[in-house]
């Protein structure tokens, strides 16, 4: 059958075509041929063969790129949310489907709370962001507040501010949700929390900042020991 070969025509450097010419005139020397008819039937160019492996090794590197890429954004992710995931399992005492059917159940019930990209319902809070998805027992939500992050050019000029709902568990776990196409849904949730949820300490203040960033074990035993986490 026919072969194809691909490559690139390339042109036979002047050594190497004065060495190709000479080599022919060598094998046709006992027949009449001019050196003006040799010339128009060797050419200059030749094709520079192209393996397959040769053809694909830039699609090869393009792929490894994109994974690379892709591993550096989502697999802190992925690992963000299995952990989350574990953290119910524990809160449910290693029961999770139990936790998974309670949360669907009550998803349904009149009276839940919507705010995006945050649900509360009777016993669970919700967060189902592209990065972040979690579902934890609202009664160990632990302390909430807002946290505004101004990224700044060159150290002066405010170029755009991150607006965050920070919720911490009472296992010590701190998920910040970042929320920046309303963000008056935040200041919405904080309130909601507030007026609904008496054992979750909501705002921020440097006291509180201070003690669970140097000793949040204290926080959390001076959490439980408060009487707003008192049944």
């Amino acid at each position: 059958g026919p072969y194809i070969f691909k490559g690139s025509t390339t042109k036979f450097s002047d050594s190497d075509f004065g060495i190709l010419k000479d080599s022919i005139k060598d094998s046709l020397k006992s027949k009449d041929i001019t050196d003006d008819e040799l010339d128009s039937l060797v050419f200059s160019d030749y094709l520079s063969y192209t393996s397959p492996m040769d053809s694909a090794s830039l699609y090869f590197i393009i792929a490894a790129i994109l994974l690379i890429i892709v591993s550096i954004l989502f697999i802190p992710v992925m690992l963000k949310n299995t952990k989350a995931l574990k953290k119910l399992e524990n809160y449910s005492n290693g029961d999770l489907q139990s936790a998974l059917n309670q949360i669907d159940n009550e998803i349904g019930l009149e009276g839940v709370y919507k705010a995006n990209p945050v649900t509360i319902t009777k016993s669970y809070i919700i967060v189902d962001t592209q990065p972040i998805v979690l579902a934890m027992p609202l009664k160990e939500l632990m302390w909430t507040y807002k946290n505004i992050v101004r990224n700044k050019a060159y150290g002066v000029v405010t170029v755009n501010k991150v607006s965050n709902l920070v919720l911490t568990f009472s296992d010590g776990s701190q998920y910040k949700i970042s929320i920046n196409k309303n963000k008056q849904n935040i200041d919405e949730i904080l309130n909601y929390i507030g007026e609904n949820c008496k054992r979750t300490l909501v705002g921020y203040s440097a006291e509180l900042g201070n003690l669970f960033k140097r000793k949040p074990q204290e926080f959390i035993r001076q959490w439980r020991e408060s009487k707003e986490c008192q049944e």
